[in-house]
């Protein structure tokens, strides 16, 4: 799922049970701006945030071919 998938989950599911962000922000104990910048991008959600719409962030590594400069 890629963070733009998962900001309009997020935005269905406060605007459906909330209402609003602002009333989000205040019945889970975050600051109006932090919401803010998390439905606008600019921020990444925590797992508490994710929690709430059923995500997990996975993090992966990726491996490449080095070159061999000499």
């Amino acid at each position: 799922m890629r963070i733009d998938q998962v900001l309009k989950n997020l935005k269905g599911y406060i605007y459906s049970e909330f209402g609003t962000a602002s009333e989000y922000a205040r019945s889970k104990g975050f600051s109006k701006a932090y919401i803010s910048a998390v439905l606008t991008g600019k921020r990444e959600p925590n797992d508490s945030i994710l929690m709430d719409i059923g995500v997990a962030k996975v993090k992966t590594t990726n491996y490449t071919k080095a070159t061999n400069n000499g």
